[in-house]
């Protein structure tokens, strides 16, 4: 029996050994060369992958201009995400450039000389492109770039949800909102992702929500340069005013003005575009959030249905207990007619119940016998009734009777 435990117990570890080798943590090096090979790694089947620039020892001397690495990183997950943490990051060359690609059309961050990028980048695609690339040759690549940085997944519902509009990638798309949904939209990123910004974007959005009084409601917040004075965040506050147009708003109750000015402003058929104009003179920046949500007035108007509401509740039960009063009422009076005058076919009934109603009436106590000498001794208010002279003779009744009275004190 020891034996076969002992056994068992081998295979446990062996299989723990075995799972934790497929799921170690990897270390890859990005080689930067002529004949770098592109390079696929599923992000399931490591716990962390760590990239990392080249050490010195691993450096190649000479590197030509226009040499690049790829490498892509995926999660065959379905309903995740990707997130980046960029540990650290010296770009001591001029010419060398570290690319995240999400889409086919260009870099959606660009890493160079003078970037100083720390934290985490989550997106909700499932696969990145990254590229290491150099425009001018490079004879030590190991004191051109230092970096480290990690990938990973994560579930699209941890995956913050922030459009820019700095970006060529990021202009001209449309994005969806379920209901209750919120979206964040930044003009533009510090330190800028890409060299030149566009000097037009537009970003549609739009709500999927089919309820009727649901909308998409935008609330913006202009942010001034740093180490500005009070003029000049005056001026981007203009800027944003005059280089912003957002269209498909409400105009029954908003105006384009108001929103720009940072007031809560809805749409009118669940669909709202934002359209950014740069111009060489303008320096601003601004976040924006968007949520699909009721319209404040159809909001204020079902408060102001469901108390109307209840009040027709109430109002109903008054009427109800009011006319139950009034049946009762109707009911009693002419009961009270009919015993009173009776004609009729009630005649009959109305005479046999107020006979009935008679023989039944509460009598006084003592009763009253005519044939009994004097009146009745009654104790009202506490007068007690005077005793009977001594001596007298009782009253013989027709029967020989004689009444006797017993008086208690």
């Amino acid at each position: 029996m020891k034996a076969i435990i002992y056994v068992v117990a081998v295979l446990c570890c062996a299989l723990n050994h075995a799972s934790a080798y497929r799921k170690r943590v990897r270390h890859e090096v990005l080689e930067l060369s002529d004949q770098c090979p592109e390079l696929y790694v599923d992000v399931e089947q490591y716990d962390v992958i760590d990239i990392k620039s080249m050490e010195e020892n691993e450096a190649r001397h000479s590197v030509s201009a226009g040499a690049s690495c790829v490498a892509f990183f995926e999660t065959s997950l379905p309903d995740h995400g990707l997130c980046i943490r960029m540990h650290g990051v010296l770009i001591m060359s001029s010419h060398f450039r570290l690319e995240f690609l999400t889409g086919p059309y260009g870099a959606d961050r660009i890493i160079q000389r003078g970037t100083n990028w720390r934290g985490d980048w989550c997106f909700p695609h499932r696969l990145v492109a990254v590229k290491v690339m150099t425009s001018h040759n490079e004879e030590h690549m190991d004191r051109a770039a230092i970096y480290a940085f990690t990938v990973t997944n994560v579930t699209l519902d941890k995956v913050p949800r922030t459009y820019y509009m700095d970006s060529f990638v990021e202009c001209g798309l449309s994005h969806t909102l379920v209901a209750g949904q919120k979206v964040h939209i930044q003009s533009q990123r510090d330190p800028p992702v890409t060299p030149d910004l566009p000097s037009t974007c537009e970003l549609t959005l739009e709500s999927t929500s089919e309820d009727e009084y649901e909308q998409l409601c935008l609330e913006l917040e202009v942010i001034p340069p740093r180490d500005l004075d009070a003029d000049d965040e005056e001026k981007a506050v203009v800027d944003v005013r005059k280089n912003l147009v957002i269209e498909g708003l409400n105009t029954r109750f908003y105006s384009s003005k108001e929103a720009r000015n940072g007031l809560i402003a809805c749409s009118g058929q669940k669909r709202l575009k934002l359209i950014l104009t740069r111009t060489e003179d303008a320096n601003f920046n601004f976040k924006a959030t968007v949520t699909s949500q009721w319209h404040p007035l159809w909001e204020a108007e079902e408060s102001e249905a469901a108390e109307l509401r209840g009040l027709r509740i109430v109002k109903g039960i008054t009427y109800f207990i009011a006319t139950i009063d009034s049946l009762v009422a109707v009911l009693v009076a002419g009961l009270a007619a009919i015993l009173k005058r009776p004609t009729g076919p009630w005649r009959r009934w109305a005479e046999h119940f107020n006979a009935q109603t008679a023989a039944h009436a509460p009598q006084a106590y003592p009763p009253v016998d005519p044939a009994n000498y004097g009146s009745m001794h009654t104790c009202k208010d506490g007068n007690y009734p005077e005793l009977p002279l001594e001596g007298a003779t009782p009253v013989l009744r027709e029967r020989n009777e004689v009444l006797v009275e017993a008086h208690t004190y």
